[in-house]
């Protein structure tokens, strides 16, 4: 059932207003503004030189990790939108992987970035990724639930008195919830395609390593 929250018309009457992300800047611009953060600090990974020779050994190790990151966050992802596809804003969610942690998605999402961050070997990158994070964790979310909790009010209090925003509470999980019959195909469908998009990532990753290492490529570098 919709909650809605109760102002004051002009005249001084009551009126229902829906809660609405429309008021939140940051949540409206979250896509370009980590668009912009993302991809300009890859271009400047791709425009200079890499602080690490791919040739040696430590390499390996590393990429191993990101490989790790980004596997870890594309299974979380996909864990996530088995249990909220068809229910996002609709319901509060407090099931399936939704029981240890408020935020899956984004949790699945960062994991990868991370991942694409440990391919690239990039202070800078490493960096608008600690600004994304930022910007998500400190006025996206936020904006999110202040819209949930004036949507649902105090079930939506008592589901994150129970539940962390960020760092999963496994012992709350149930067995019976870690799978589920896929009840939006849909979503399912769209969110393998996003993976197959998703997957680019780390191999542009690592041709954009192996292209700076190149001789050829040094006249195009800062």
């Amino acid at each position: 059932m919709t909650t809605l929250m109760p102002v004051k018309t002009d005249i001084g009457q009551p009126a229902a207003v829906r809660p609405s992300l429309k008021n939140s800047r940051a949540y409206q611009y979250r896509i370009p503004l980590t668009a912009v953060a993302l991809l300009g600090s890859w271009f400047w990974v791709l425009m200079t030189p890499p602080w690490i020779d791919e040739s040696e050994v430590v390499v390996a190790f590393i990429n191993a990790a990101a490989w790790g990151a980004f596997v870890l966050g594309a299974l979380v992802r996909i864990w996530a939108t088995l249990w909220i596809g068809g229910r996002k804003k609709q319901t509060i969610v407090n099931d399936g992987p939704y029981r240890v942690c408020r935020n899956p998605l984004y949790l699945g999402t960062f994991a990868m970035v991370l991942g694409v961050a440990l391919f690239l070997k990039s202070v800078v990158f490493a960096v608008a990724v600690v600004f994304v994070w930022f910007l998500y964790a400190w006025f996206v979310v936020p904006a999110e639930e202040r819209y949930m909790r004036g949507r649902f009010a105090g079930a939506y209090d008592d589901y994150c008195r129970r539940v962390p925003r960020w760092l999963p509470e496994l012992s709350l999980l149930r067995r019976d919830e870690i799978l589920r019959p896929v009840a939006d195909r849909g979503a399912v469908s769209r969110e393998f395609l996003r993976m197959m998009w998703w997957v680019l990532l780390p191999l542009m990753a690592l041709l954009t390593c192996h292209v700076r290492g190149t001789a050829w490529w040094e006249p195009f570098r800062r």
